[in-house]
C-alpha cells in the first residue's frame, strides 16, 4: 500500500481500560510474591483474584467493585509475578499489565505519539505450573499488555485451560508446555458456546504432542461443542519445536473460527500447522466456519500448512499461504467424500497452486459459482522474491514478528491488486485504503494487497 491512515481504534481501546472504573474500584496488586494471606500489608496477583471474587479485601488488597456481577479490574507493575500454582479466577476478572505505551516518544509506524514499546509485565508459570485455569468456574477472563511466559501442564492447556470466555489484547504467551494438548491455550466449551478474542499477541515458542499453540474439547454430552474464535493481528511463530506435534492450531467441534491479518511461520507440526479435519475421537460439525482473511503463513514445517475437509465452510481471502516445507494446504477425508464436495471460498490469494507443494483446492469446474479463482500462482517464484525476510520483534511491528512484500512491478506482486474486499486494518493496525485515490497522485489508486502487512 502507498498511502494509509492511522489505525488507532485498539490502542484507544486499551489506553482507556484503566478508567472504565473509577480509581477506588481498581484492585492494586503491590507485590511480585505469590502470597495468600501471608502479608496483610501486601496484595498479591492470587489475593486479588480472590478479593474479586468475594468483593473484600483479601490480604493488603482493596475491595474492588463490591456490586455483584460487575467486572473487576486487577492493575500490575512493571516486572514479573512469579507462581508456585496456577491461578482460578471465578468472577470476571480484567487484569491489566502496565502499559507499554510510551507518550514522550513518537511511534515510527505513525510519526506520533505513544511509541508502543515491549511488554512490561510478566506472569511466570516458573515451567512448573499451568498460570490461568477457568474450567470450573467458566469466569470471563480478560488479559492486555501480559505476557504469560513458561508455563507447564502435565494435562491440557499448558498456559491457560480455559471454560469461559477469553479475551487476550497486546499480550503474548511463550514459552509454555502441555504435555498433552493446547501448548498456549486449551478450550473446553462444554455448557454453550465459549467465545476466545486473541487480538495483537505473540505465540511464540510454545509446546504440546496436539496444539501447540491451540486445542479443544470437541464433544460435550454427545453433542459437538461451540466455540468463537477470533485472532486478528497477531504474530504465532517458532511454535512446537520440541515435542514433536502433531498440529500448532487444532479446531474441532462446532466452532466458528477466524483467522484475519496474523503472521504464521516458523512453526513444526508432523501432520499440520493448522488442523480443519475429523478423525477418530475428533469431529468436525457440518456448521463450522473457517474465514482466512489477510493472513501471511509461510516458512512452516509440517506435511501441509493447513489440512481441511468436508465438513462445514472455508473461505481464504487474500491471504499468503506458500512457501512452507510440505503442501500449502490439504484435503483429507474420514469418510472418502470427493474433494469437489468440499465447500471452500478461495479468492485472491498467494499460494503454491502447482508442483510438489501445491495447495490442493477444489478444481474451479467444480464450483458452479467460481468459488476458486484470482489466485496468484507463486510455485516458481521464491519467498524473498515477494516478501522480506523474517522480521524480528522491534518497536517497527508492536514487537510481533512479520514479513514486508516486496513490490516488483511484476505479475507476482503483492501490492495493489486492484481488487476491494481484504482486512480494513494490517497487522500492525494501520489502516488499508483499499479503494482511494492518492492524494499527491490522483491518478493512481490504492487498492488491496496481498498477506498481513
Amino acid at each position: 500500500m502507498k498511502n494509509y491512515k492511522k489505525g488507532l481504534l485498539a490502542l484507544m481501546v486499551i489506553a482507556a481500560m484503566p478508567l472504565m472504573a473509577s480509581q477506588s474500584d481498581i484492585i492494586y496488586v503491590n507485590t511480585f510474591d505469590d502470597e495468600n494471606g501471608e502479608n496483610p500489608s501486601k496484595c498479591s496477583l492470587r489475593e486479588a483474584i480472590e478479593t474479586a471474587a468475594k468483593n473484600k479485601g483479601i490480604g493488603g488488597c482493596t475491595a474492588g467493585n463490591t456490586l455483584v456481577g460487575q467486572k473487576d479490574y486487577i492493575q500490575l507493575e512493571a516486572g514479573t509475578y512469579k507462581l508456585n500454582q496456577e491461578l482460578k479466577p471465578t468472577s470476571q476478572v480484567f487484569i491489566l499489565g502496565k502499559t507499554a505505551a510510551d507518550w514522550e516518544k513518537k511511534s515510527p509506524l505513525t510519526n506520533d505519539y505513544p511509541l508502543i514499546g515491549a511488554l512490561k509485565t510478566k506472569i511466570d508459570g516458573q515451567n512448573k505450573t499451568r498460570l490461568f485455569n477457568t474450567v470450573e468456574s467458566e469466569a470471563t477472563l480478560v488479559l492486555s499488555n501480559v505476557e504469560l511466559t513458561n508455563g507447564y501442564s502435565a494435562n491440557d492447556g499448558g498456559a491457560l485451560f480455559i471454560g469461559g470466555a477469553l479475551t487476550l489484547d497486546a499480550s503474548a504467551i511463550t514459552s509454555s508446555v502441555s504435555d498433552k494438548s493446547g501448548g498456549a491455550i486449551y478450550l473446553v466449551p462444554d455448557k454453550g458456546e465459549k467465545t476466545v478474542t486473541i487480538n495483537q499477541t505473540l505465540l511464540q515458542g510454545n509446546d504440546a504432542k496436539q496444539g501447540s499453540v491451540f486445542a479443544m474439547d470437541c464433544e460435550a454430552n454427545l453433542l459437538n461443542t461451540k466455540a468463537a474464535i477470533t485472532v486478528s493481528g497477531s504474530s504465532i511463530v517458532q511454535n512446537g519445536l520440541v515435542k514433536n506435534s502433531s498440529s500448532t492450531i487444532d479446531v474441532c467441534g462446532n466452532s466458528s473460527v477466524t483467522l484475519n491479518t496474523n503472521t504464521i511461520a516458523k512453526n513444526r507440526a508432523n501432520t499440520a500447522i493448522i488442523h480443519t479435519a475429523s478423525f477418530v475421537k475428533h469431529p468436525l460439525s457440518d456448521s463450522s466456519i473457517l474465514s482466512f482473511v489477510s493472513n501471511t503463513i509461510v516458512e512452516n514445517q509440517a506435511p501441509t500448512a493447513w489440512l481441511y475437509d468436508e465438513n462445514g465452510s472455508k473461505s481464504l481471502n487474500y491471504n499468503v499461504l506458500a512457501f512452507n516445507s510440505g503442501n500449502a494446504c490439504n484435503y483429507s477425508s474420514s469418510n472418502n467424500v470427493l474433494i469437489e464436495k468440499a465447500s471452500v471460498w478461495a479468492q485472491n490469494n498467494a499460494l503454491a497452486l502447482t508442483g510438489a507443494n501445491a495447495c490442493i483446492l477444489p478444481p474451479e469446474s467444480a464450483t458452479a459459482d467460481l468459488n476458486v479463482k484470482n489466485n496468484i500462482d507463486v510455485a516458481s517464484v521464491s519467498l524473498s522474491s515477494v516478501l522480506s525476510n523474517y522480521q524480528e520483534a522491534s518497536q517497527y511491528n508492536l514487537f510481533l514478528p512479520l514479513y514486508y512484500p516486496k513490490q516488483n512491478n511484476s505479475a507476482n506482486d503483492l501490492i495493489d491488486l486492484e481488487r476491494t474486499g481484504c482486512s480494513s486494518t494490517d497487522q500492525r493496525g494501520l489502516a488499508r485504503v483499499e479503494d482511494g485515490t492518492l492524494t499527491l497522485d490522483p491518478a493512481k489508486r490504492n487498492s488491496c494487497d496481498i498477506g498481513s502487512v
